[in-house]
């Protein structure tokens, strides 16, 4: 039973965090006059995934999906923008980060950099956390289950590459 409370309470503070991070990434780029309304957007939309929730697994997925799919394309946009701009330049731009990369480790230390590449992992690691719940609800995935999985699993994992780009 312990273990079913801490899995919601998992669940619940990283959705609350992935909401107010949502807010703080909207809100950062308009005026300060609009922040005192931050709050309320972030409750507005825990609101909305709650609802969203309580109506069920097919209904949850299709309202965000033109949302994740114009990010999907914009983010390939960028991709693939970066590397027909870079590849002529490819040999100066990875002796450049070779050399930052040494500046970084002799600036932070080993375990500095170990750090570092700790909170980078960390960046990404919020899709764990969603491959879990796909793993949790095979049961509740339509037939087949195990290629719904499958193909719900592909879609992740092709998330969590290009968005670890960022």
């Amino acid at each position: 039973m312990i273990s079913g409370c801490a899995l919601v309470i998992d669940y619940v503070l990283t959705i609350t965090l992935s909401i107010s991070s949502g807010a703080d990434a909207i809100f950062s780029f308009l005026p300060q006059t609009a922040h005192h309304y931050k709050l309320m957007f972030a409750v507005f939309g825990l609101i909305v995934l709650i609802i969203m929730n309580l109506r069920g697994i097919k209904e949850l997925v299709i309202p965000p999906v033109p949302i994740f799919l114009l990010c999907i394309v914009t983010h390939a946009i960028a991709i693939i923008c970066t590397l027909v701009t870079l590849v002529p330049s490819f040999s100066s731009v990875a002796s450049t980060t070779a050399v930052e990369v040494h500046r970084s480790q002799v600036q932070l230390g080993t375990f500095g950099m170990l750090l570092l590449i700790l909170r980078s992992y960390s960046m990404g690691a919020g899709t764990y956390t969603g491959i879990e719940a796909v793993s949790n609800g095979i049961p509740m995935l339509r037939d087949p289950r195990v290629k719904t999985a499958k193909r719900t699993m592909r879609y992740m994992s092709i998330s969590l590459a290009s968005w670890s780009w960022d």
